[in-house]
């Protein structure tokens, strides 16, 4: 078993159980310390067929942040033909996961039973295999818009969440994760510089981190860093914006 404190009351524990790489997130995380969590737990993986659980029952809340975090380990662990799966999931948590169409990627279970239940199930499935459609995740954190995109921004996919996306403009950071964003075409692009016209508009300012070299080369070409600053990690995009 492998822990990682996090602070005083709250602890990552990354255990072996029922054959799965089982991670049981803290009550209270703040948005620095999920590129933290993200590190511990990639060292508990190998990239190949990795069946990973999410362990929910301690978390009261689930933010941009943390659903970026989920997001990066699906693609990785799809990629490499493994599962994952989020348990413990509270009705309120579920709820979120539902209204950003996350509960077509990841596979929710109420309770530890449940999910024991359907093991055979859920490897046979192969999560994997399900393509995640385009998704756009924006929610207000610390007084930070932490926005996650991911998929394939371009026009055959549904995108009306990304236009109708109207910051607060008391809100003056917005952090981006493209971390697994998987492709833009002109449609995307376009859209996506409305967005950052709209922010501009209002006063706020912009840090991306993550973009492949494809998609940040779109948005370079079309003027975006007009409008953002780019970064390769979370935590470099995330530098000096929380008080020590």
């Amino acid at each position: 078993m492998a822990h990682e404190q996090l602070s005083d009351s709250n602890r990552l524990v990354i255990e072996k159980r029922l054959g799965y790489c089982w991670v049981i997130l803290p009550a209270n995380i703040a948005a620095q310390d999920y590129s933290r969590i993200e590190d511990e737990v990639v060292k508990h993986t190998t990239g190949k067929e990795d069946r990973v659980v999410f362990d929910l029952a301690n978390v009261r809340a689930l933010y941009s942040s943390g659903i970026g975090v989920l997001i990066r380990f699906q693609k990785r662990i799809a990629k490499g033909g493994g599962v994952i799966a989020l348990v413990n999931v509270s009705p309120k948590i579920a709820d979120l996961m539902i209204s950003f169409n996350l509960d077509k990627i990841f596979p929710l279970y109420n309770t530890d039973i449940e999910f024991e239940i359907s093991q055979e199930e859920l490897w046979n499935k192969r999560c994997s295999e399900s393509k995640a459609d385009f998704l756009f995740i924006a929610q207000v954190e610390r007084n930070i818009y932490r926005i996650s995109l991911s998929g394939e921004m371009v026009s055959s996919q549904d995108l009306p969440a990304c236009r109708k996306f109207l910051p607060d403009p008391k809100i003056p950071m917005f952090i981006l994760d493209l971390t697994a964003l998987s492709a833009m075409d002109s449609a995307g692009a376009g859209m996506f510089m409305h967005m950052l016209h709209r922010i501009d508009g209002q006063g706020g300012k912009c840090r991306a981190f993550g973009a492949i070299k494809a998609v940040k080369q779109v948005l370079q070409f079309l003027g975006a860093e007009q409008y953002l600053t780019f970064y390769e990690t979370e935590k470099e995009a995330l530098a000096g914006l929380f008080a020590t």
